[in-house]
């Protein structure tokens, strides 16, 4: 997605130092489809969450921080569906990965949708907003006594400046001028574009097999550490 791009970009440019913590959140409404298509491989079983949706965030802290080797995960909001699974609104879980330590909370009770991310490096942190579209990097200024000021100053226009683009690109987009495509699709359409242009060139492309595998493990830990709960306190899933 375009805030990743330029967060990865930022982190190219040293302006990070190493990443140390990485927060994602994943709050969606998908109540109604729970109830509605309780047919769908997402709630066939509990733990197909994770691997449905989870598997995009958890693909991004592994992109940061490394593999996940530990996780500690909860969850909550259990309902019975339609198709008589155990399913579990919110799943939420901190992990120790090789270069750093990350959180995810993913959510599908939520009446308002957020989808975040925020990035603590050594020098920097970043507040990716995948909803809006948006990125902002907040650092140190050379304006020792008005440091506060100036950042806030720079993030405000960042952002103004971010928000007016993406209006425009709808805008142009609702008179039929270009196509409309949404933050996920641009997703797509970039892995898409690496992946051939990395078999035209030879080389090996920058998601392949091994960053795939890295995340589906990633999401094993999360929904093994979940089972472990689960066992703990008298429930089994």
């Amino acid at each position: 997605m375009p805030p990743v791009i330029q967060l990865i970009d930022d982190i190219h440019a040293f302006r990070f130092g190493a990443i140390k913590h990485v927060h994602v959140v994943y709050n969606l409404p998908l109540s109604v489809q729970v109830g509605v298509r309780p047919t769908h491989w997402m709630f066939a079983e509990a733990p197909n969450l994770v691997l449905e949706l989870g598997i995009h965030p958890l693909s991004l802290i592994c992109r940061l921080v490394g593999r996940v080797r530990a996780a500690s995960t909860v969850v909550s909001g259990e309902v019975i569906i339609g198709n008589g699974v155990r399913f579990f609104k919110t799943w939420a879980s901190s992990m120790v990965c090789e270069r750093g330590t990350a959180q995810l909370l993913l959510s599908t009770d939520a009446e308002f949708t957020e989808t975040s991310a925020h990035v603590i490096g050594q020098d920097s942190v970043a507040y990716l907003d995948f909803r809006r579209n948006t990125f902002r990097r907040s650092g140190s200024t050379p304006f020792v006594r008005f440091d506060n000021l100036a950042d806030g100053w720079r993030g405000a226009r960042a952002l103004f400046s971010q928000s007016l683009r993406n209006a425009w690109s709808t805008g142009r987009g609702m008179l039929g001028s270009r196509i409309v495509h949404s933050t996920q699709v641009q997703s797509v359409q970039n892995s898409l574009s690496d992946f051939y242009g990395a078999v035209r060139c030879k080389r090996s492309p920058l998601i392949g097999a091994a960053q795939g595998t890295t995340a589906v493990e990633a999401c094993e830990f999360v929904v093994n550490s979940a089972m472990s709960f689960l066992a703990q306190n008298g429930r089994s899933a």
